[in-house]
Order: structure tokens, then sequence, then C-alpha cells
């Protein structure tokens, strides 16, 4: 968690996720190393570097890359929309609502309706 720069008051903020998940694997590696070579000098050793690989694979966990991947997403920056933009889309649903036949009663008309509608709404938040 110090590697990943857990932030001291939110336990699901780190700094440098990355770091710590690409250290994870150099760990593996560094114990593997290890393990074969105690394999070869004694069983003692042996021992210690497989608890040591055990112990990995249990505290080691995955979730503070899932936990660092998610937060990272949610705190990515999404732009808002230009005002003009937002101005033009309203312009052409209006063009629609005064464009649409109300007469002709079908699952297509009713579809738009419904889209046009829905996007009234949502361009109500922004207008």
């Amino acid at each position: 968690m110090r590697i990943a720069r857990q932030d001291d008051d939110n336990d699901e903020e780190f700094g440098a996720p990355s770091v710590a998940i690409k250290i994870k694997y150099d760990l593996k590696r560094l114990a593997c190393m290890k393990l074969s070579k105690a394999i070869i000098d004694n069983e003692l050793r042996q021992n210690d570097a497989e608890q040591f690989m055990r112990l990995m694979d249990i505290s080691y966990s995955d979730n503070l890359a899932k936990v660092a991947l998610f937060n990272r997403k949610l705190n990515e920056r999404k732009p808002l929309p230009l005002p003009e933009d937002v101005g033009e889309l309203v312009m052409h649903i209006n063009e629609a609502i005064e464009n649409f036949n109300f007469r002709e009663i079908n699952y297509i008309n009713y579809s738009r309706a419904v889209t046009i509608a829905q996007a009234k709404l949502i361009s109500f938040l922004f207008h």
C-alpha cells in the first residue's frame, strides 16, 4: 500500500497504483528464482521460499488493481458540451417536435415520440 501511495484519508484512493501492480510481478519472479535456488541447495530454504510465495498469493491481492483502476475511471474528467452545441441540439429537438406527426399511430412513430421526449427532458437539464 505504501508503494501505491495510498491516501491517508481514503483507503480506496491511490497515487500510483500501477507501480504496486508491476512490483507484484517482480516480487513473484524473485520468489521463483529463490525457490529454484532453494530446491538446488537444501530443503529448509525451499520451505522458506514456498511459504513466501504462498504469503504473496494470499496477501498481495488483485483488489488493489481493481480498486485503483475503478477509481481512476471514476475520477476521469469528462468535458461538458459547449453552450452553442446545446443550443443547436435544443433547436433540433424543438423542430422535431413541431414536425412530429401525432396522428399516425404505429410502433415506429411511438418509438420516435419517446426518443424526442427523452431528448427534450435531457436538454432541459442543460438549457
